[in-house]
């Protein structure tokens, strides 16, 4: 039997073609080329953010060493693991270094989601790194074509990143690095999918890029 599906590019995932039945693999990892297309994006998204957001008299009424207020809520709309792959994140911050996230999205295997805690270091400046730590779903396994091999896949998550507030008003972009520590329950699985051999694979990579736009409210 043979197949018909066309080949996968995600921008978190790294893909692997089938040669016989024309399929594709995919993880929830990231390869070199789909972080350049990632981050060709994040510099489009960055653009639009920043004309919609443009003041002619900024300049004017910023002030030296200004400073954010503190927003104890935000939400997201981004890509990589914090978002569940393609979605949104939800944050609030009971202190203001310390808070606490949900995300959800698409995985292209269902949902994909993730909760954890962001610690700030400088929370109030334009330029705020972060780090964080979360646990949910980390790995994705799609044959299309062949259902058998898809499965979504738990466990923990850390990294860290920036915040880079945009204009006059407390929104913000996020950039960040994560590590996934994946199950030994997806390596036992994507060695199955290796010892296939009508299926060429590439390892995935030990990190991932988390890039989104938030909107914070008081």
């Amino acid at each position: 039997m043979v197949f018909r599906c066309k080949k996968i590019d995600f921008s978190t995932g790294m893909v692997a073609i089938d040669k016989t039945v024309g399929c594709s693999v995919l993880s929830c990892s990231a390869n070199l080329q789909n972080m350049k297309n990632l981050l060709s994006f994040a510099f489009i998204l960055m653009a639009l953010v920043a004309n919609a957001q443009y003041d002619p008299d900024y300049k004017k009424k910023i002030q030296p060493q200004q400073e954010d207020e503190h927003s104890p809520f935000n939400v997201g709309l981004g890509i990589g693991l914090d978002y569940g792959v393609i979605g949104a994140k939800v944050a609030g911050y009971p202190i203001e270094r310390l808070g606490l996230f949900a995300g959800a999205g698409y995985n292209l295997l269902g949902v994909g989601y993730n909760f954890g805690a962001i610690g700030k270091i400088l929370p109030r400046k334009r330029v705020c790194p972060y780090v964080t730590g979360m646990y949910g779903i980390n790995a994705v396994i799609v044959v299309v074509g062949a259902d058998e091999y898809n499965e979504s896949y738990t466990g923990p998550t850390f990294g860290g990143g920036i915040e880079l507030r945009v204009g006059q008003n407390q929104n913000f972009m996020n950039f960040g690095l994560l590590v996934p520590v994946r199950s030994q329950e997806f390596y036992d699985d994507w060695d199955i999918v290796n010892a296939n051999p009508t299926i060429e694979t590439t390892d995935p990579l030990p990190v991932g890029l988390s890039i989104g736009y938030h909107f914070k409210f008081q």
